[in-house]
């Protein structure tokens, strides 16, 4: 940036960090598919559990 600043030219200066996303339906759908992963390994587990207690009696 000190280069661009003796140049004068500022307009090709590029933000490190840009914005966030704003973008609400990206943010939702990985929610989603979070909320259906931990529902997938909660009724494995239920299930392991399950045929375990069979296993042992």
């Amino acid at each position: 940036m000190i280069a661009a600043i003796e140049r004068g030219d500022q307009s090709k200066f590029q933000d490190s960090k840009p914005p966030k996303i704003k973008d609400n339906t990206l943010i939702k759908s990985k929610e989603a598919q979070k909320k259906k992963t931990l529902d997938k390994t909660k009724a494995l587990k239920a299930l392991r559990l399950a045929a375990e207690k069979q296993g042992n009696s």
